[in-house]
């Protein structure tokens, strides 16, 4: 393997690294968006029965 194939290589496993990062950012945000309408149906449900 030459250094120039090894550059591309590293090149390519740092952009897949940030991808992967990014899109755990977003899981984490639309997680906890999801928590927080979870946690307002409850609550107006518990409203609705009471």
């Amino acid at each position: 393997m030459t250094e120039r194939e090894f550059a591309t290589i590293i090149d390519k496993i740092t952009v897949l690294t940030e991808k992967v990062e990014f899109y755990s950012e977003k899981l984490d945000l639309y997680k906890q968006v999801s928590d927080e309408k979870n946690a307002l149906l409850q609550k107006s449900t518990e409203e609705i029965i009471n």
